[in-house]
């Protein structure tokens, strides 16, 4: 999969009493056909790690559970990172192992999967012998042909992703920024 600069590949948005604010990872982009799998880290930006911690640790202390997550966040902050997908796939892993999810997941590259783009999703469906897809909504009638799917044998689900207002420490959240709460 290509590498989207300021998407969700690389940042995320927490609520801060300032309002919406991105955590950004700074990548290294040498090219507009880059793969996520050969995005590194930016070695020129080194403090990004300190500061999304004490960004965190000031607009979420004393919300339920801080005291039981920030310290798995620190965990991962606290180590050295190369690639971004590295980094990716310890948070998703650090999240289902905080949430009792057992879940196996694989990577393209380890299937040694054929294709790009939505010819690449639909080899990867097939070889997983997959049945049903849920998408983002916004995928709809623009990166998918239905036709193409259908004839797979094989269910697209559209996801249209409704974020609830919740509270989140010092300030409500607002849509799309995640919960540090339990």
């Amino acid at each position: 999969m290509k590498y989207s600069d300021r998407d969700w590949e690389n940042r995320n948005k927490i609520m801060t009493q300032h309002g919406p604010h991105w955590l950004s990872v700074p990548v290294h982009q040498e090219s507009s056909d880059q793969l996520i799998l050969n995005s590194h880290i930016s070695e020129h930006e080194k403090k990004w790690p300190k500061k999304h911690k004490r960004t965190i640790q000031m607009n979420s202390f004393g919300t339920p559970c801080f005291e039981e997550v920030f310290p798995l966040l620190e965990e991962l902050y606290d180590r050295e990172w190369e690639r971004l997908m590295d980094i990716n796939l310890y948070f998703v892993d650090l999240v289902c192992d905080y949430l009792d999810i057992d879940c196996r997941f694989l990577k393209a590259s380890d299937l040694e999967a054929e294709g790009e783009g939505e010819e690449l999703l639909l080899w990867i469906c097939r070889e997983r012998e997959a049945t049903e897809s849920t998408c983002p909504a916004r995928w709809d009638g623009n990166y998918l042909t239905p036709e193409l799917w259908e004839e797979a044998g094989i269910t697209l689900t559209f996801h249209d992703y409704d974020y609830p207002e919740y509270e989140q420490g010092k300030a409500s959240s607002s849509p799309g920024s995640p919960s540090w709460t339990c």
